[in-house]
């Protein structure tokens, strides 16, 4: 019971991919419920009980931002070859110019998984695409979220607000 209060209080955080996870993900993050796959056109969330969904995008370059003070090591096994160890990590990771003037940016809050469409002055809002697969149901709800049915729940995504940066940071 101790272990589990600890992992949920673990804020959620970004390590590349040194192996500990399918070659084509950049980025893992793993909370106790999901881990996340981040490639190259794709946020990939595979549920702990059973099943994953999947969000497509546009190809884009994947980079971490905010680096924390924190390392993961990975010692499983007898082989100290497949031992990863001194994995850095991220409190963000960015995906560049998923389409002209526009990143996705990816972050924890709590244990969750939060995302911030960022658009430079100029660009246009309206070229943001992507799709959901994976996913058995999609509905808005009365309150403007949107719910992906999926095998293990309920995924929410908060109905979008704007809001203007003036410091321009990423």
């Amino acid at each position: 019971l101790l272990a589990a209060a600890f992992l949920l209080s673990m804020p959620l955080h970004f390590e590349p991919n040194r192996g500990q996870a399918p070659a084509s993900t950049h980025y893992v993050a793993a909370a106790p419920e999901y881990t996340l796959f981040l490639s190259d056109t794709a946020v990939t969330m595979r549920f702990q009980r059973t099943g994953s969904l999947t969000m497509d995008l546009p190809r884009a370059r994947v980079e971490a931002l905010d680096p924390l003070p924190g390392r993961t090591n990975y010692y499983m096994g007898a082989d100290p070859s497949t031992w990863r160890s001194n994995v850095p990590n991220y409190a963000r990771v960015c995906y560049r110019s998923v389409v002209p003037g526009v990143d996705l940016i990816i972050y924890g809050k709590s244990q969750q998984v939060e995302y911030d469409w960022v658009v430079a002055p100029g660009a246009d809002p309206a070229a943001i695409r992507f799709s959901f697969s994976s996913a058995s149901g999609i509905r808005v709800d009365e309150t403007g979220d949107l719910v992906l049915e999926t095998p293990a729940g309920e995924v929410r995504h908060r109905k979008p607000y704007i809001y203007q940066n003036d410091a321009g940071r990423t």
